[in-house]
């Protein structure tokens, strides 16, 4: 992280230094004379979120509730000769929480989704919670962008994952090129600052952020702090037309995994009244050794590998939009990838939840978006059953979760007028157990027969 600062901070210095030498240069067709005038040239940006979030859990096992509050600032420069900086930075306060730090004294467990609002390896901090986010200097020319330093970066797999205070940041080196209907990509991720945390992370330190499962055998997996990989590796391009689209990506995590993902969508109609068929796949191996030489410090097994696959129907009618989305991951292993870099992309998925640590899964879900004619309103409304391998052996289930059934609604909506910039958002979720046979208590806190509620707060400007 050091060696980022230190290289943006001398490009910052030799940009200011041949500007000074030039003091009738131009920036975006203007002339400029000094240092003062280029930076006031720049865009700054401000954003405060507040976020409430609480979990009912069934019966007699304990509740969550929690409140944060907080603001960034962000500043970017005006393009000289192709290069551009940008910093940002948050910080955030606990304003109120209900059980936040109290383990529930009939399953050993604590708040799953609140914490993840503060510093999850940090529980008692609850006011030094600021972080620097990006931090990095980029050149475009003719379709081609190259940007390194600490950076948000969206695929299907790793990205940001923004659905609490902050998001996710990677710090690596990234190069993009677009021509006509063809993007290319490609990046070497070597650290990253998780959601949920306050400080920055080598790609293989921050596997095991979160809570880390199991091994096959059904020992307690103990790959925090032993993986060793040189960081990720990212491949993709996108291709798209007025009727096709599709994406392929590959993922190689150094001497941990590969993971080659693929889709392809076809749309019927014009932009208002059409009808969308897609298909999504992928597949995973191991690569080295897995992160480690001794199985019970492996990220991956040797020999574990599975491959998994999708669709979905959509019928978009004005301004009503339905799906029917399908997901099957094979029983020849458990699809793995680590949580604290991002949340896969499938089109089943629904929000307080992922599929990931799951062999043997298959699941449905239907959705309904609607925008309200004023288009400063949104609605979601998704349901699903999704179907696990058992939760007792470790084999195809990593963090033993029960087959369930989700339901999941949401409303948006963005002020306008003398309000401009503020916006709030209402979530609410439910996932009831599936099973027939009784589940402990210990495989349904916090995933099972319970309510998850959030509301959030925005202003942007």
């Amino acid at each position: 992280m050091r060696v980022i600062t230190i290289f943006i901070s001398l490009g910052l210095v030799l940009l200011i230094d041949t500007l000074m030498a030039q003091s009738a240069d131009s920036i975006n067709g203007k002339n400029i004379s000094s240092l003062k005038e280029f930076v006031q040239r720049g865009h700054w940006t401000f954003n405060t979120r507040t976020f409430a979030m609480g979990t009912e859990n069934r019966d007699y096992l304990t509740n969550y509730f929690a409140i944060a509050s907080g603001a960034g600032i962000g500043y970017t420069s005006p393009r000289w000769k192709g290069f551009t900086t940008g910093f940002s930075g948050h910080f955030m306060f606990r304003v109120f929480d209900h059980n936040l730090e109290k383990i529930d004294p009939y399953t050993d467990a604590g708040s799953r989704y609140e914490m993840t609002l503060f510093d999850m390896e940090n529980p008692e901090n609850s006011s030094d919670l600021d972080r620097l986010e990006e931090l990095y200097i980029s050149y475009v020319n003719s379709g081609f962008n190259i940007t390194y330093g600490r950076q948000i970066i969206s695929t299907p797999f790793l990205n940001e994952q923004d659905n609490r205070m902050r998001p996710n940041l990677f710090s690596g080196l990234r190069a993009m090129w677009g021509k006509n209907q063809f993007l290319f990509e490609s990046m070497w991720i070597n650290g990253v600052s998780p959601r949920g945390t306050v400080r920055w992370y080598s790609m293989e330190e921050s596997m095991g952020v979160y809570p880390f499962g199991r091994n096959i055998d059904g020992s307690a997996s103990r790959y925090k702090g032993n993986v060793s990989s040189k960081g990720l590796f990212i491949s993709g391009v996108k291709w798209e037309n007025s009727d096709w689209t599709t994406r392929v990506y590959h993922y190689y995590a150094e001497n941990v995994f590969h993971l080659l993902y693929s889709d392809l969508e076809y749309r019927m109609g014009n932009s208002t009244d059409h009808i969308t068929t897609g298909i999504q796949g992928f597949r995973q191996y191991q690569s080295g050794n897995g992160g480690h030489e001794d199985a019970d410090k492996k990220y991956m097994q040797n020999g574990e590998s599975t491959f998994g696959i999708g669709g979905r129907a959509v019928l978009k009618r004005s301004q009503h939009k339905w799906s029917i989305n399908t997901l099957y991951i094979h029983d020849s292993g458990r699809y793995l990838f680590p949580r604290e870099w991002g949340r896969e992309q499938f089109w089943a998925g629904l929000p307080r939840e992922r599929f990931e640590g799951n062999g043997g899964l298959w699941t449905v879900s239907g959705q309904w978006i609607y925008d309200w004619k004023n288009r400063h309103m949104n609605t979601f409304l998704g349901a699903a059953i999704v179907k696990t391998n058992n939760p007792e052996p470790a084999l195809l289930n990593k963090y033993g979760t029960p087959s369930y059934y989700h339901i999941a609604g949401r409303i948006s909506y963005h002020f306008t007028g003398r309000l401009d910039g503020l916006s709030m958002e209402s979530l609410i979720v439910y996932k009831g157990n599936l099973d027939s046979e009784n589940i402990s208590d210990q495989l349904t806190i916090n995933r099972l027969d319970l309510w998850n509620y959030s509301y959030i707060f925005n202003f942007k400007f």
